[in-house]
């Protein structure tokens, strides 16, 4: 029989201090209300003990009891499904589907973005139309979310985990928001970027974005 200890072994996130794809799964533990054990690791620095976990060393990578994943898109669902209190995807497969749909979209038109924005030379072509499919896809969002408080009506979701991290980014990378196209997705992020969960969910790094 398991003792207590072992039945309560916390969760351990090892992640960077700095990405979004990291921030994205920090951000969804703060909100299901999961306290992990966080090791932070420096851009550069070698893990032993993440290595042992996931020979590649990427980041985020979660250990939960037995289980070992990356990739932050499964860590994600991982979460919703093996703590589902409180939910974070619609009850119905339908809505969850297009949920799914569209944080895959996400990924390709705004966090795929961030990263050439983020580690590409500023004097490039594919710097350039970065810049460009970013700002139009805030446009985009800020059409889908009109006077909503989250982008899908069921409430808070993986969806909102997903999007809020680049926003936050937004202004470091250099992106600009059209004022006039995009009040609501403004408005959004100033209620986002002031819940508890995502300030609770950032390093110092992180913190800091914002204020350059």
């Amino acid at each position: 029989m398991s003792s207590g200890s072992e039945e309560h072994k916390p969760i351990t996130l090892y992640t960077s201090l700095d990405s979004q794809y990291c921030h994205r799964v920090r951000y969804v533990l703060e909100e299901k209300k999961l306290k992990p054990d966080r090791v932070e690791i420096e851009s550069g620095e070698v893990n032993e003990d993440l290595i042992e976990i996931n020979s590649t060393g990427s980041l985020p990578t979660l250990l939960d009891r037995d289980t070992k994943l990356y990739n932050s898109m499964v860590i994600m669902e991982y979460l919703e499904e093996r703590y589902p209190s409180p939910p974070l995807m619609p009850a119905f497969p339908s809505p969850r589907a297009e949920a799914r749909i569209m944080m895959r979209e996400m990924d390709r038109e705004l966090s795929d973005n961030a990263e050439v924005l983020a580690h590409r030379s500023k004097n490039t072509k594919q710097y350039e139309t970065a810049k460009e499919t970013l700002r139009r896809y805030a446009v985009h969002l800020s059409m889908i979310l009109g006077d909503r408080k989250f982008f899908l009506d069921s409430g808070i979701s993986l969806v909102d985990c997903c999007a809020v991290p680049v926003l936050w980014r937004l202004k470091m990378l250099g992106i600009s928001l059209p004022a006039r196209t995009t009040r609501s997705l403004r408005l959004y992020m100033e209620r986002m970027f002031a819940r508890e969960a995502f300030l609770e969910s950032m390093t110092v790094d992180e913190e800091e974005m914002n204020e350059l």
